[in-house]
């Protein structure tokens, strides 16, 4: 593939491609199977990038990944000869405390989204994984911790602007456009996420308390895994991830 011009690609953001500085550091996935080299990583910093990343690949006829928290059991995050649209710049949250709703940029991870929400005493069903993003997670699974208690992630969605396959930014929502029932569990990707709408519910019990437990929890599982140093070092950092969480102001 000829080397594409920045301007044909993106507008806000930055475009990276094999041998830029950063490049190795932006395809790199939570799951290190995935070992896979794009033809392009649109970072993008505005939703016009996403559609000029878009129709940059529709024209060129280019696979398209895309990348928020990068925790894809899949490995969708990035794919080989394609074009990633990574959405880690677009972190925009609002919370409106007395409508109990939360509007959700596609490149937030839920430590962040928590963060805003438990200054209110609110939440949302979210991740097991705190550095997961919000919008995978949200279209493509929807299991976390409060999931019995207040149903999966995408039960409270009541709303999402996305940028379609062909460029088209459209609001989907349960009083316009059908194009809410397709992003939830889709087999393939139909769309870019751009913000989600959440229902947030008030709990007696605290996220953090739930990380708290978690963090706990996998500290005094290491001894059961004396055999494998690298699984104690990954459940390690895991630990010590959400206790960060916990006892950071």
């Amino acid at each position: 593939m000829s080397t594409p011009d920045r301007t044909e690609v993106i507008v806000d953001g930055d475009l990276l491609q094999a041998g830029d500085a950063d490049y190795d550091d932006a395809r790199r996935v939570f799951n290190t199977l995935y070992d896979r080299h794009p033809a392009a990583i649109a970072r993008c910093a505005s939703e016009r990038d996403v559609v000029a990343a878009l129709r940059y690949a529709s024209r060129r006829g280019l696979a398209v990944s895309v990348r928020a928290g990068g925790h894809s059991a899949a490995g969708f995050s990035v794919a080989d000869d394609a074009v990633v649209i990574d959405v880690r710049g677009l972190k925009a949250v609002t919370v409106d405390r007395v409508a109990r709703r939360a509007r959700v940029g596609a490149g937030l991870t839920w430590a962040e989204l928590d963060a805003a929400t438990q200054q209110f005493g609110l939440a949302v069903t979210g991740g097991r994984m705190s550095t997961t993003g919000v919008a995978g997670l949200t279209i493509g699974s929807g299991s976390g911790w409060l999931e019995r208690a207040i149903g999966l992630t995408p039960d409270n969605v009541l709303a999402m602007r996305v940028v379609t396959a062909d460029g088209r930014i459209v609001v989907a929502s349960a009083d316009e456009n059908e194009l809410t029932l397709k992003l939830s569990y889709p087999p393939q990707q139909q769309s870019v996420s751009r913000f989600f709408d959440e229902r947030l519910r008030e709990e007696g019990f605290r996220v953090r308390d739930i990380k708290l437990i978690e963090g706990l929890l996998f500290l005094s599982m290491l001894p059961l895994h004396f055999d494998s140093p690298h699984r104690q070092l990954a459940m390690f950092i895991r630990a010590m991830t959400m206790l960060n969480e916990v006892f950071s102001p």
